[in-house]
């Protein structure tokens, strides 16, 4: 689809996009990036938590981890639902 718009390879068009995915991945793991009209990455950082081990029955801790975010914006929310009307 994009290729046939832009009039590029199949090749480069999946470059770009990995490029542009790749870089966004890249700030958004040091900051809240946003995208006008589609939405917010944000890097969530999780504490570590009690948990249970299912089939040993006994208590675990969760260690702490990163959670890349993603928020629709509310634009990008209208345009998904307009489909559903």
């Amino acid at each position: 689809m994009l290729s046939s718009k832009l009039g590029f390879s199949n090749n480069l068009c999946e470059e770009i996009v990995n490029t542009v995915f790749f870089n966004i991945l890249e700030i958004a793991k040091e900051q809240k990036l946003t995208l006008k009209n589609f939405g917010s990455f944000e890097v969530k950082q999780k504490n570590p938590r009690p948990g249970i081990n299912f089939h040993t029955k006994s208590p675990i801790i969760i260690e702490s981890k990163k959670n890349l975010r993603f928020i629709p914006s509310t634009k990008l929310k209208a345009l998904i639902n307009e489909h559903d009307k």
